[in-house]
């Protein structure tokens, strides 16, 4: 019964993933995550240092990573995490135009609070609501100037920043003592400020003679777009050691809204070129994901007895229908479907009431870009503690990738706290 119920849950989710009508768009100028194009962890501090693995995800935030995914505990929890990232970025102006090499790195460091969550368990029952980060759109600041003969520079600079935000609501229940399942409903809010100045100091040659004239061009655009998101989740005990979970979520068509300026000042004055406003359909990435839980108890380490869990995760990202609109015109990215791996381990053993938990994690996470091609690889570590309904925690990630001879590092940190009520 168990095995049916997840072959035709996985049946249904792959159906509805190559059925998708290929109209996604995207409406922001530049195309920069940070980090990566298919996401982060940045909601729970075990599920960061133990490869992103959403069954990882612990306290308030276990309703997030999967709606079915919930403890047997009745009362009320609440949590929140904080998050941090280091980051070089080797994209400008766009994926479609792969990698440029400049004399420094491009570098940026971001902090920020992560989740907000609430979770109410009750009998076979579980409700969570809250807030969550579940992007961050931004570019590090950047300013190159060119020098060149007879006082003549020429000065690029720009800003890119922007981050989407989720309010969302998990409703998990208990189907039988061996299954779980689950439904998440996600109100995804993203805004985008693009800011880009050339501000020129060259020889024209005016009225018969070479005059050294200052030009300033500006290109400034505000996006802002919503959309909602459901999300089914399964999670199922095949043996008293080994969990396996499924989720599934399909965007529906949203909303952006696009404002666009362009400008251009020299000697004569300011002129508005162009101000634009778009209303348009926006869509996000389909994706579904697979995840097992091993649990293995009394394990020695260092002379002492623990728990050792074992996770793994496999994701799905159905980015080739991905589509955007600049300046009006529609235009194929060069993206192709793609899939995120990882897998991690937690060590637990009690001292006293409390019980100490140590994890690490590694992942590959391929790039949706066809060329060039890049693979994120990531190791992660991380310490918790579980002591009379607190949970609190810290986690570590590194990733490294390389694409067209260019290097990107990038280094995040979670950490998380939450209590049972």
């Amino acid at each position: 019964m168990i095995r049916y119920l997840l072959l035709s849950v996985f049946i249904i989710c792959f159906v509805l993933m190559m059925n998708i009508s290929g109209q996604v768009f995207d409406y922001r100028y530049d195309e920069s995550p940070a980090v990566s194009l298919n996401g982060i962890s940045m909601t729970d501090s075990r599920q960061l240092s133990m490869g992103g693995i959403s069954l990882a995800a612990s306290g308030h935030a276990m309703q997030i990573g999967n709606p079915a995914w919930f403890p047997e505990v009745k009362g009320v929890e609440i949590g929140f995490s904080y998050g941090g990232v280091t980051y070089e970025s080797f994209q400008f102006r766009g994926i479609n135009e792969g990698v440029r090499k400049y004399p420094h790195p491009l570098a940026e460091t971001l902090l920020f609070p992560a989740s907000l969550a609430v979770r109410f368990g009750y009998s076979g029952f579980s409700l969570t609501a809250g807030w969550y980060r579940s992007a961050l759109n931004e570019f590090p600041d950047f300013s190159f100037l060119s020098e060149y003969d007879f006082d003549q520079s020429d000065e690029l600079s720009g800003t890119f920043t922007g981050s989407d935000e989720s309010y969302f609501i998990s409703a998990g229940f208990s189907l039988s003592e061996k299954v779980n399942a689950g439904v998440k409903l996600e109100y995804k809010r993203g805004t985008r400020f693009a800011e880009v100045a050339d501000i020129s100091s060259l020889y024209y040659f005016l009225d018969g003679y070479w005059q050294l004239k200052d030009k300033r061009s500006g290109y400034t655009e505000n996006n802002v777009s919503s959309v909602i998101i459901p999300e089914i989740g399964v999670v199922v005990e095949l043996n008293p050691k080994l969990k396996a979970a499924l989720k599934f979520s399909y965007p529906l068509k949203g909303k952006a809204e696009r404002t666009v300026t362009r400008t251009l000042a020299n000697s004569d004055g300011l002129n508005i070129l162009d101000h634009y406003i778009y209303d348009d359909d926006h869509f996000e990435i389909p994706r579904v994901s697979a995840s097992l839980m091993y649990t293995i108890d009394g394990v020695k380490l260092l002379s002492s007895s623990g728990r050792l869990i074992l996770v793994g995760e496999l994701t799905y990202l159905r980015w080739s229908e991905y589509k955007f609109i600049f300046f009006g015109e529609e235009l194929a990215r060069d993206t192709a479907d793609t899939f995120k791996i990882s897998a991690g381990a937690e060590y637990g053993k009690t001292v006293k009431k409390t019980e100490l938990l140590f994890r690490i994690g590694a992942g590959a996470d391929r790039q949706p870009v066809r060329e060039p091609g890049t693979v994120l690889m990531n190791l992660s570590a991380g310490f918790g503690i579980n002591y009379m309904g607190i949970h609190a925690g810290i986690g570590v990630s590194y990733y490294h990738g390389s694409a067209g001879g260019v290097a990107q590092n990038h280094l995040q940190v979670c950490t998380s706290f939450s209590k049972v009520l």
